[in-house]
């Protein structure tokens, strides 16, 4: 006959167990909720060539995908080597191209006869950069996004385990993980809890 597990050793396996749910239905969550908000990267869609006036003024949302350079993203929107090179030039007085990362958001805006007249990059560091088309060729400018600073509070009882309880007070799981790590060297959610 084995010998039972102890209680110490049940309580380090449910642990264990637990953890590794939260962790995973954590990512799962993550994954979903952060590559939701992103317009998909708009691959097959061109600008009104040359030749083709079109319509009305146009304006096409496109990201920076995993392994893209600006000039991917401009070329497949229909920007010519010429102004690649042109519009590359006019950021480098604001920033370093090669710095721009995957995610990074670009709107292109075209006028009525289909030449791109201005391309805007939303950089996750809060910056917002718009390069114009102008008589005098691209120019560029640079605006900070500005933030706003709320203090809330929030209180409630820890019932169950923490994620259920800061859901059951409408708070997300980034919000229950940020609070997790501040208290993670004071306080154990899972043994202390009870």
């Amino acid at each position: 006959m084995s010998p039972r597990p102890s209680k110490t050793w049940k309580a380090v396996l449910g642990w264990a167990v637990l953890s590794a749910g939260v962790w995973a239905a954590t990512a799962w969550w993550l994954t979903h909720e952060v590559t939701a908000d992103l317009p998909p990267v708009q691959s097959t869609l061109r600008a009104p060539s040359r030749e083709q006036a079109a319509p009305s003024r146009e304006s096409i949302p496109d990201r920076i995908g995993k392994g893209d350079t600006l000039s991917d993203v401009l070329g497949r929107n229909g920007f010519t080597a010429s102004e690649i090179h042109e519009v590359a030039q006019a950021l480098s007085a604001i920033l370093d191209v090669r710095r721009l990362r995957a995610g990074n958001e670009i709107e292109i805006d075209y006028d009525d006869t289909g030449r791109a007249r201005a391309v805007r990059l939303d950089r996750q560091d809060l910056n917002r950069i718009q390069v114009t088309r102008s008589d005098l060729g691209w120019q560029s400018e640079s605006e900070e996004i500005e933030l706003s600073t709320e203090v809330v509070s929030l209180s409630g009882t820890l019932n169950g385990n923490l994620f259920s309880s800061m859901s059951a007070l409408g708070e997300s799981a980034p919000l229950t993980i940020a609070f997790a790590r501040v208290f993670a060297w004071d306080f154990d959610f899972y043994t202390q809890s009870r």
